[in-house]
């Protein structure tokens, strides 16, 4: 009786292992799909809102920068404002340009700003 047992645990055991292998080659491509389709939707909205969000933290007096500034200064009285507004627009480009290359996305045309003519 006791090596009956102890063959029925060991069934179970190989089924559980089984099914749970089976299930894991089911359910990690569809997670590696579904993550690729976020990432794709999230480079795309990070693409076509980058010159909104970098306007809305460019400047020590908008928003973020300022609740920046009011978490920090806690910590260390300083003018982080300053300090956030100059790193957060550049930290957004790398973020547009790491989920660019990421995704493969075309690369854009460099951003140059108008020039004046002389009329």
């Amino acid at each position: 009786m006791e090596l009956d047992q102890e063959l029925i645990t060991q069934v179970i055991a190989a089924l559980a292992a089984l099914g749970g292998g089976a299930l894991a080659v089911v359910l990690v491509p569809l997670a590696v799909k579904h993550a690729a389709k976020y990432t794709r939707e999230a480079a795309y909205y990070v693409r076509r809102y980058q010159p909104q969000a970098i306007a809305a933290v460019d400047e020590p007096t908008d928003a973020l920068p300022m609740r920046i500034d009011d978490l920090l200064d806690r910590v260390y009285p300083a003018d982080w404002n300053h300090y956030a507004a100059a790193a957060l627009p550049a930290f957004y480009r790398a973020l547009a340009d790491a989920l660019e290359a990421g995704v493969g996305l075309p690369a854009r045309a460099p951003q140059v700003p108008p020039q004046e003519t002389l009329e």
